[in-house]
């Protein structure tokens, strides 16, 4: 499953060593989805399809909430208003979500534990 996320970084020009490295994870992000640069996610349906399942953060391993289809259900223990969350995947590499008025866009990283580097500076990590 994560071979094919390998495939959609190289033709988006994606650099695999600066969006995961730990010393350049923030590097690269925005704070608009305009600022975002344009690529064409033209295999959306199989973007989302690696993003399925539970997320947790990489910092004390709490479940954040589980990616289905295109949207976040966020755990229970975070207590929010809005329980789900709509994504966006804005190039094939970048997904964006908005809570509270203010847009987050993370780096997706497709390696054999998927995993995305927040502007907010949280890291999340599939299982």
């Amino acid at each position: 499953m994560w071979f094919g996320g390998w495939l959609r970084l190289a033709s988006c020009g994606s650099d695999l060593s600066s969006c995961c490295s730990s010393e350049n994870a923030n590097e690269g992000f925005v704070e608009t989805i305009k600022a975002l640069p344009v690529c064409d996610v033209k295999d959306n349906q199989r973007f989302w399809l690696d993003l399925q399942g539970f997320w947790y953060r990489e910092t004390d391993n709490r479940c954040v909430g589980e990616v289905c289809e295109n949207r976040l259900v966020w755990h229970v223990q975070w207590d929010v208003s809005e329980t789900v969350t709509s994504l966006q995947a804005v190039t094939q590499d970048t997904v964006v979500y908005k809570r509270a008025g203010r847009v987050i866009s993370g780096v997706v990283c497709w390696h054999a534990q998927p995993s995305i580097s927040w502007n907010d500076g949280e890291t999340w990590l599939r299982k």
